[in-house]
């Protein structure tokens, strides 16, 4: 249903401008078109439910057709050219011509989020969903999930896909039709699919049916005419499988089809001659009109068809209630749009389809402003007429600015193209770039101001308000179009905002100073800096020292000079590394007294030291400063130890790991490490203690849990379970979220801690500045018991004559779970046709009434879940419970559940809102 065949470019969106090919009679053999103004050239064509998307030569896009519903989906994003459009039933997408895909239109259901990091070559749009084919043949679908319509089979590469209205196909490069989606109308069953020699070459799809064009070799395994090489499937109440034969005329190799397109009740084909057949529900909407035979590109979709002629013209047919069918031609120059202020086409004027306003009422709406930094993106919607464009600045009120009007003209040919131009000029001299200090703007051919007394100015002043006008001719010689800001306020900005320093604070540091800070506008790039000034030696410290090399002067990059807060690491030792010791992605360069510092260069050790942060904002202002005083200055030589908050007293489970690392370690380096030393005493009744023969137990962490104390202020919390080590505490079928990588002797897949045991727990790690790795350590008693209680069964099936229960365990007490131990006993007779209270007071009512005899199973394995009780009576209560054993002993019953079996429903009646 949904065309497959889509592209786009600039907005030219529903033609609201544009005159309108009067519509087309329909006959089986003529059309009656008249033309008022020049027909556009195009280069993709697609139909969607109830309107039109093309791409013209030069990579604009337009649309036409006036839906009554999503009329979003017809208005094109500016701003692009475009090489590919996909229109559809609520929604649209197209690809530009450097590759972007984006898509529009409405988003309830996710249809137009598409999925980052793909670069796609093919869109097809059904109703509530998108698909699209990669550069890399991958295929993925988006939006809706209903019906699987997203479930895209797996293990294969692709050539096409044609999205139905709640169904897919797809084409593999292998020459096989693949379809998933909503069953019915046998819509994915696809002729031949048990002959795999039988390939194909496309698949087109519409509501309720699909057509496939068959290969070459496929026709003759077939044994068909070399016409005849389209099949259809699905519903055919309205003649959609029907695809004319030679009765209807069609014979001879020109009448082989070499492209198709689905509609939502009928398909159209294209030929080798380039004439095109339609077939299905075609005679209520003049879909039977042949066309001549000279079509270049077919697109199908709602009730309506429309082609590209190999002169590039485009012609439509069909029903043609919202005039999806009248194809624009162009007698008036479109719009154009300084892009920050457009909405295209919501904000054409009603009064005059030539202009495009921001309009300004005080009190109700906002101006557009600026700094004296003017920033424009000048958007030409189609080819100008050499020389036409201009730029218009208007003074309105505020200071008085004797040499307004300012008009910019520009270079042609290279500002005459459709595209957007980025105009950056400064307001201090509208001839100049955006920092006067670059000179002349090379975008800029001239700028005329009023002459007052033999001289003027090319200067917006500062508070004033300004008319602002963009204007053009198409290249046709129309009449000139314009957008208009209705105000434009100007203010200079000649203050730099002084910045915020939240790091470092006056006191001790090692050679990683964190420096954090926060800017209240953009800076220039190059204009950020940190000043480090030696004031003397370190109160306390063991010697006297100098630095020769003081002030060091360090230029920050650009990507800590924008505006908002900003943190790294500043290595003192070597300014120009980072504390990793790879270059600082942070410092651009730096300079001492004695010139520009190489590597190596650092301040000295034992030194107090005055920072100070200047900086100069983007407008070039006079720069500001802020100070940190007395920074004191000692070379880090070792690696501080870890300080263990927990365990203190025992090894008990789960095992929680709390500590402190109170500087930055190199990442990867945090080893923890539970070594078996002996035996201890065991109660009486308990087993023999074992050996542990996997000792000793080593892991590392991820880096969430190597966090330096100082950065995060909060401690490092590991949990881990004594009957398995490396796996999630909660389910050891599935990893540890925190452990990257485990040892244990042997490399056991379960590595576990013994009961009535000591262990010594160490913490070893380096730390970034290459220091001998530090260790701590805490000598414990393992504290391991029986398994934490069960959860209650509930209910996982049932049918009349059984009951599957599952539960969830809880903590192991340290030693993996054996067994568990399920109990399940007939309920006597509710006291109403249900048990009163919550399922917890009813269950526990019911077991203490029960006197059936206890059915009970044993089920083996700690992540064993469930279990199926046979033989029941239909419609009975049941209540039941579960306990866990590990080898140190066996946990409390859990609580009773009340649980029921289907009711047999002999009379076909449901009870208790049960289906039969």
């Amino acid at each position: 249903m949904a065309s497959t065949t889509a592209i786009w470019v600039v907005a030219i969106a529903c033609g609201l401008h544009l005159a309108k090919a009067a519509a087309s009679t329909t006959t089986t053999t003529t059309t009656t078109t008249t033309l008022d103004g020049t027909e556009n050239d195009f280069i993709w064509i697609s139909s969607g439910t109830d309107y039109t998307l093309a791409v013209t030569t030069v990579g604009t896009g337009m649309s036409w057709g006036w839906p009554l519903s999503e009329r979003y989906k017809v208005y094109i994003p500016q701003g692009y050219l475009w090489s590919y459009m996909a229109a559809g039933t609520s929604h649209s997408c197209g690809i530009s011509n450097v590759g972007e895909t984006i898509c529009w239109g409405r988003d309830r259901e996710g249809q137009t989020d598409i999925p980052r990091g793909y670069s796609f070559k093919q869109l097809s749009l059904g109703k509530a969903h998108t698909c699209g084919i990669t550069d890399f043949r991958e295929l993925l679908c988006w939006g809706s999930e209903i019906d699987n319509i997203l479930g895209v089979p797996a293990g294969h590469e692709w050539l096409q896909v044609s999205a139905g209205t709640v169904h897919n196909c797809a084409l593999t490069t292998l020459g096989r039709i693949l379809c998933w989606g909503k069953q019915g109308f046998n819509r994915k069953v696809v002729p031949y699919d048990d002959q795999p020699d039988v390939l194909w070459e496309a698949v087109e799809c519409g509501d309720r049916h699909c057509c496939g064009m068959l290969a070459e070799d496929a026709l003759r395994i077939l044994k068909k005419r070399q016409e005849d090489n389209v099949v259809c499937w699905g519903d055919n109440q309205h003649g959609q499988r029907n695809v004319p034969e030679k009765a209807a005329g069609r014979n001879g190799i020109e009448e082989k089809f070499v492209a198709i397109s689905a509609g939502f009740l009928h398909t159209c084909g294209q030929t080798a001659s380039g004439a095109v057949w339609c077939w299905g529900r075609v005679e209520q909407y003049g879909l039977n009109y042949r066309t001549p035979s000279n079509a270049s590109m077919l697109s199908t979709a709602g009730i309506h068809a429309c082609i590209i002629n190999v002169d590039k013209k485009a012609r439509c047919w069909g029903g043609n209630d919202v005039q999806q069918t009248d194809v624009p031609v162009d007698r008036a120059t479109y719009p154009p749009s300084i892009i920050e202020w457009a909405n295209d086409p919501l904000d054409i004027s009603e009064e005059d389809s030539l202009v495009r306003v921001k309009r300004y009422i005080e009190g109700y709406t906002e101006p557009a402003t600026t700094f004296q930094h003017i920033n424009m993106g000048l958007y030409l919607p189609e080819f100008a007429l050499a020389d036409s464009m201009k730029l218009t600045f208007e003074h309105i009120d505020g200071p008085e600015d004797v040499y307004s009007p300012h008009v910019l003209r520009f270079y042609s040919p290279a500002w005459d193209t459709p595209k957007i131009h980025n105009l950056n000029v400064s307001a201090f001299d509208l001839s100049y770039w955006y920092d006067i200090r670059l000179g002349p703007c090379q975008n800029v051919r001239e700028v005329e101001s009023t002459i007052v007394n033999g001289t003027t100015k090319h200067q917006l002043v500062d508070g004033g308000a300004y008319s602002v006008k963009l204007e053009y001719q198409d290249a046709l010689g129309h009449d000139p179009a314009t957008h208009w800001l209705q105000r434009y306020e100007v203010s200079y900005d000649l203050v730099t905002l002084a910045p915020e320093i939240i790091f470092p604070e006056t006191g001790f540091t090692k050679q990683a100073l964190w420096v954090s800070y926060k800017l209240l506008e953009d800076m220039f790039a190059d204009a950020v800096w940190i000043t480090l000034a030696f004031t003397g030696t370190s109160p306390g410290y063991e010697k006297q020292v100098q630095d020769a090399n003081s002030p060091y002067e360090i230029q920050l990059s650009k990507v800590v000079t924008t505006k908002g807060t900003h943190s790294f690491w500043l290595n003192l030792a070597d300014l120009n590394q980072g504390i990793d010791l790879e270059r600082s992605p942070y410092v651009g360069r730096v300079f001492t007294a004695g010139g520009v510092a190489g590597p190596g260069i650092g301040l000295v050790s034992g030194g107090r030291y005055d920072l100070t942060l200047r900086v100069t904002d983007k407008y070039n202002n006079q720069p500001k400063m802020i100070q940190v005083l007395g920074i004191d200055f000692v070379e880090d030589r070792a690696t501080e130890i870890v300080q263990i908050l927990k365990p203190t007293t025992a090894i008990n489970n789960p095992i929680v790991l709390e500590y402190n690392i109170t500087e930055v370690a190199y990442p990867g380096s945090l080893r923890i490490e539970f070594v078996w030393l002996r035996n201890l005493p065991q109660e009486p009744g308990m087993p023999e203690p074992l050996v542990d023969t996997q000792s000793p137990h080593v892991f590392r962490v991820e880096p969430s849990k190597e966090a330096d104390f100082n950065s995060i202020n909060s401690v490092n919390v590991l949990r881990l379970s004594g009957s398995n080590l490396f796996r999630n505490i909660d389910n050891e079928e599935l990893e540890h979220p925190d452990i990257r990588i485990f040892e244990s002797t042997g490399t056991p897949i379960y590595s576990y801690l013994q009961p009535f045991s000591e262990y010594r727990v160490i913490f070893s790690y380096e730390d970034m500045f290459g220091n001998p790795r530090s260790y701590a350590n805490v000598t414990l008693p393992t504290n391991f018991t029986a398994p934490d209680t069960p959860s209650a069964p509930t209910l996982k099936s049932r049918t009349t004559t059984s009951i599957e229960v599952d539960w969830l365990r809880g903590y192991t007490g340290g030693s993996s779970i054996l067994r568990y131990d399920v109990q399940l006993r007939a309920a006597p007779p509710p006291p109403t046709s249900w048990w009163n209270g919550t399922d917890a007071e009813a269950a526990a009512e019911a077991a203490a009434l029960a006197t059936a005899e206890v059915q009970e199973q044993t089920i083996d394995g700690q992540e064993s879940r469930s279990t199926v009780f046979t033989r029941l009576t239909s419609s009975q209560h049941y209540v039941s419970r579960v306990r866990a054993w590990n080898k140190l002993g066996v946990s409390s019953w859990s609580e009773w559940s009340i649980l029921r079996v289907l009711s047999a429903c002999g009379d076909g009646q449901p009870h208790d809102a049960e289906e039969c």
